[in-house]
């Protein structure tokens, strides 16, 4: 496991906040009007497994933003498959 978490910094992997599919308004609006909220990925996926719906809809500029990070994600894991395929025993 020691390996992995250095391939990890290696390739500059980190983890990635995420937002429940359709709340990205909604978590947006947590974090700007309501500071106290220490996570408000952590609420709005706790909200959306107990059936709650978002009210505040994804802006365009933050859809695009999303596809990039996808794209990017996308990308690093395929580099640390090679690199896990190159070192396979």
């Amino acid at each position: 496991m020691k390996d992995f978490s250095a391939l990890k910094k290696l390739l500059g992997l980190q983890k990635i906040a995420v937002s429940p599919p359709g709340w990205a308004g909604t978590v947006e609006a947590m974090k700007e009007r309501h500071p106290e909220i220490t996570n408000p990925w952590a609420l709005a996926w706790w909200q959306y497994k107990h059936g709650h719906k978002s009210h505040i809809p994804e802006s365009a500029e933050h859809k695009a933003k999303k596809a990039a990070e996808k794209k990017a994600s996308y990308s690093a894991l395929t580099r640390l498959k090679e690199i896990a395929e190159k070192y396979k025993r």
